[in-house]
């Protein structure tokens, strides 16, 4: 899997991210991203899609081949499903630090 990166700054508290989606529904959070946006012991989510102005419950799972590989399941499988998202499509993400929720905005390719 490779990200697409755009500069992802901290403005006004607020950190901004894009990734492109692959054919694996289980892409997992960039590490860096992981570190910069979620909490050390961060369980969950809640994914504000911002088109549909609808939110998604998400747990944070952690792999078991390796403590510091974070993925985000449940909520973002119907999240997934209900976008339709294919390979190529893009996500661009938004939240504050720490914070229990973040917007996402799919851009199609």
């Amino acid at each position: 899997m490779q990200d697409k990166k755009i500069e992802a700054p901290i403005k006004d508290g607020w950190i901004d991210e894009s990734k492109e989606t692959t054919d694996d529904s289980n892409d997992h959070i960039p590490i860096d991203i992981y570190n910069k946006c979620f909490g050390e012991k961060q369980e969950a989510i809640k994914i504000i899609d911002l088109e549909a102005r609808k939110g998604y419950n998400c747990v944070i799972h952690t792999t078991a081949r390796n403590s510091y590989e974070k993925y985000i399941g449940d909520g973002w499988y119907e999240f997934y499903k209900e976008k339709k998202l294919k390979a190529g499509d893009e996500l661009s993400f938004s939240m504050r630090p720490h914070a229990d929720f973040m917007y996402v905005f799919v851009i199609r390719s």
